[in-house]
């Protein structure tokens, strides 16, 4: 099998991953918990929300002053959910 062949199979065996991944995200943000530890490794899964300030092209094309383009300035909500180094099983 060549570079090009091993590739695509580590490529569609990762979309499988990512599927599995992310129903776990999705089940640990219905959990409702912050921060999750690992039992078996030094990490927890960690989930964080924050505003994001975006700016909508179709109202800023109609204003120029920066007034105007500020108020064309919304904030949208990001969540995102990482995998980080557990300290207290570090500590124990």
């Amino acid at each position: 099998m060549n570079i090009a062949d091993r590739y695509i199979v580590l490529r569609e065996n990762a979309k499988v991953i990512e599927k599995e991944m992310a129903a776990l995200r999705a089940e640990f943000l219905a959990s409702g918990v912050e921060l999750l530890a690992a039992d078996g490794f030094d990490f927890a899964m960690k989930h964080q929300l924050s505003d994001r300030p975006t700016i909508d092209k179709d109202l800023l094309a109609q204003f120029l002053t920066a007034a105007q383009i500020k108020a064309c300035t919304k904030v949208t909500q990001t969540s995102s959910v990482t995998v980080v180094q557990n300290i207290r099983r570090i500590a124990a």
